[in-house]
């Protein structure tokens, strides 16, 4: 393994981190990983999310949000973020928090939809990532929490600036981080 290369070479050994981008079940240390990245949005909580064909569910799913498309996959950003939530996993995971979800600017009416998120939600959930982190036993060194994605347009996912918040994610995300090292400090 690269692992052991490293070692007989005298090198620092990597630390390695799966993704699991499908929310695979499977311990990642057994192919040796060290520890997962609970990436998000993890699509495969949200019913239909690969299914691309005109649906009469999808449109009775949509219209209960306004949306006349037997196409899109729409849903709510609380809904979605609590799906995500309420999986549980038998192996170190660090967690990950989307901003926001549209890839309908990259896949048109086969699009995936995220609506109603906002930065007071991205908060919330972003300090609930930090708190089940907490909550679970890593060493100093394994201290972290990821947030996807800075500047990911084509899937309505950044935390730039935009016309309708302004700078709001990033001053959620400011709080995060001035709630987090104000408890560290107490």
């Amino acid at each position: 393994m690269f692992k052991d290369e490293c070692s007989q070479l005298g090198m620092q050994v990597p630390y390695f981190i799966a993704s699991n981008s499908h929310l695979r079940q499977e311990d990642p240390r057994k192919t040796g990983f060290d520890s997962t990245l609970n990436f998000e949005p993890q699509l495969s909580v949200a019913p239909y999310f690969m299914d691309d064909k005109p649906r009469f569910a999808k449109f009775k799913h949509n219209l209960r949000r306004g949306i006349l498309s037997t196409r899109l996959k729409v849903y709510d950003f609380s809904d979605v973020k609590e799906r995500m939530f309420s999986r549980v996993f038998s192996y170190p995971s660090f967690p990950c928090s989307v901003v926001n979800w549209d890839n309908s600017p990259r896949r048109g009416i086969d699009g995936i939809i995220f609506k109603n998120g906002s930065p007071e939600l991205f908060k919330k959930y972003l300090l609930s990532s930090i708190k089940i982190f907490t909550s679970m036993e890593f060493s100093d060194n394994e201290n972290l929490v990821m947030i996807n994605a800075w500047n990911e347009w084509a899937e309505g996912n950044h935390l730039e600036p935009d016309k309708k918040f302004g700078f709001g994610y990033l001053e959620a995300l400011k709080e995060v981080i001035e709630e987090i090292n104000g408890k560290n400090e107490s």
